[in-house]
């Protein structure tokens, strides 16, 4: 689902009403977290992630 129309699948599953600078900024950090994830499941690392708000 991801690799078909990424954006898209991120701006509908968002479960908050964002501007259009807010999902840019949000959106460019979504990138880099998911290629954090598939360079450490490349070289078959575990990680842990955890958020607080």
């Amino acid at each position: 689902v991801l690799d078909r129309n990424p954006r898209g699948w991120f701006a509908h599953r968002y479960e908050m009403d964002l501007s259009d600078q807010d999902f840019e900024y949000t959106w460019a950090y979504f990138l880099e977290v998911r290629e954090f994830y598939q360079r450490a499941a490349g070289r078959g690392l575990a990680t842990v992630f955890t958020v607080d708000q």
